[in-house]
């Protein structure tokens, strides 16, 4: 075994990454807060730089349900985890983003929120890894040009490197351990290694499969959503065909009174007043049934009412959260690989 890269914290080294000479395998040191190695002078070395987030030491998660363990431990057998080979390009919130479509407004992103949300996805992402070693003496930490994740106590920025989209899984081991498996921690590294790729294999086409239900669900949502859009606008008309008939009803009801005006001035003998008492009843019923009538028609328009704003603003507010979760999950499917 030879050390090939050494990482440092106020000059003390931290982290050692270490090749195997009989496989080529790699595997990383942790050395404790107990040890206080320093680096020999002229000795090269990348300064590492202490990342904090909240004071309970968690990351809120940034997923729109999270698994517990006890269901993350069955899908993944301990190993089986769920992995992002994209990471997700959070330099644009796009829930913002479209709030301000309201608008026509543009907001431009935090830089320093959108760097957090770099670190917080490997984090989350060591977590579901850790789940293939956490009956074993060995820990994982996920590495990248310029970030290096031990566990969400241990997250440190390589000083003078800047972030690129490239991250790689490496097998961790505490010093002391080290020494008590150092006869057989290059058989142990590669037998993780293959391990684990293993089992990103299978969840790889299994998450495919999932990926696929979940499509083929969206399209049945889509007839549901459409059934939903069809029903507002059946809503919508029926309102408008009320609010004409109330129109024309008020129409009638003006001649109607109109007509009993002139009647109240018409004479012409006893034969003439029946005739004027007969009009008149009917007219008094036709002007009573016209305010039965718009009654009716008014609770009808105040349901119709209700029930087109109901379905109108939870159609509103479904469509635009599954829209933010899909453009991230657009996101990640299109997202270009390495290659």
């Amino acid at each position: 075994m030879i050390p090939l890269r050494y990482y440092t914290k106020d000059d003390c080294m931290k982290l050692v990454e270490v090749m195997c000479l009989e496989n080529g395998e790699l595997f990383m040191v942790y050395i404790p807060s107990d040890y206080d190695f320093k680096m020999s002078p002229g000795e090269e070395a990348y300064s590492l730089k202490q990342i904090e987030f909240d004071s309970d030491g968690k990351l809120p998660s940034k997923y729109a349900a999270k698994l517990n363990d006890m269901e993350m431990s069955e899908m993944y057998d301990k190993v089986d985890l769920l992995t992002e080979s994209k990471m997700m390009d959070k330099s644009i919130d796009v829930e913002k983003q479209l709030i301000d479509q309201y608008r026509q407004k543009f907001v431009v992103p935090s830089s320093e929120e959108a760097a957090s949300e770099k670190v917080r996805d490997l984090l989350n992402q060591l977590e579901r890894l850790s789940k293939c070693v956490e009956s074993n003496s060995y820990s994982l930490s996920v590495i990248t040009n310029s970030l290096a994740v031990v566990d969400a106590d241990h997250m440190y920025m390589i000083r003078g490197k800047e972030f690129r989209e490239d991250r790689a899984y490496i097998v961790t081991i505490d010093l002391e351990l080290l020494f008590q498996n150092i006869g057989y921690v290059c058989n142990d590294v590669t037998e993780i290694n293959k391990a684990i790729q293993r089992i990103l294999t299978k969840n790889h086409a299994s998450h495919m499969t999932r990926i696929d239900t979940c499509i083929d669900g969206m399209a049945r949502s889509r007839d549901v959503m459409n059934e939903t859009i069809d029903k507002v606008e059946r809503y919508n008309s029926y309102l408008e065909r009320f609010k004409i008939f109330l129109k024309k009803m008020k129409e009638r009801d003006s001649e109607i009174r109109s007509n009993l005006k002139d009647l109240s001035s018409r004479s012409g003998g006893i034969s003439g007043e029946l005739g004027v008492l007969k009009e008149r009843e009917k007219l008094e019923k036709e002007l009573e049934w016209l305010g039965n009538t718009r009654t009716k028609i008014y609770e009808k328009i105040v349901q119709l009412q209700k029930k087109s704003r109901n379905l109108s603003l939870t159609l509103d507010k479904m469509l635009f959260e599954n829209l933010l979760l899909m453009v991230t999950i657009q996101r990640n499917l299109n997202a270009t690989l390495p290659q």
